[in-house]
């Protein structure tokens, strides 16, 4: 039971972590009490054009992107407030995604 608290105790200090290292370097523009864990990942190719609300998680190999070298697109993608992104989704280029919206994933 001990071991179970620090645990999550860790995991959230390190998605805060990573949250932070988002936003100070890659300037994305990340809300408050937001969870993105450190096996996530949001696009680092465009710096600021990643948007997302507060109180949303991005689980584990969830990735955001923001832009596709293939058609040299970019565009600003936005996930909204109160958001679960799951395990494995990949969430594209230019999506607006709503409050309150749960994106599933794959798990393998």
């Amino acid at each position: 039971m001990r071991l179970a608290k620090v645990r999550e105790k860790v995991w959230f200090l390190l998605s805060n972590l990573v949250r932070w290292y988002y936003i100070a370097i890659y300037k994305h523009e990340i809300g408050k009490n937001v969870v993105i864990s450190y096996k996530a990942g949001l696009d680092k190719g465009v710096p600021g054009k990643i948007h997302i609300g507060e109180g949303t998680y991005v689980l584990a190999r969830a990735h955001v992107l923001a832009h596709d070298r293939c058609r040299a697109y970019s565009a600003h993608t936005y996930i909204g407030k109160h958001c679960v992104i799951g395990i494995g989704s990949l969430i594209l280029p230019g999506l607006h995604i709503g409050n309150e919206v749960v994106v599933g994933g794959v798990v393998l």
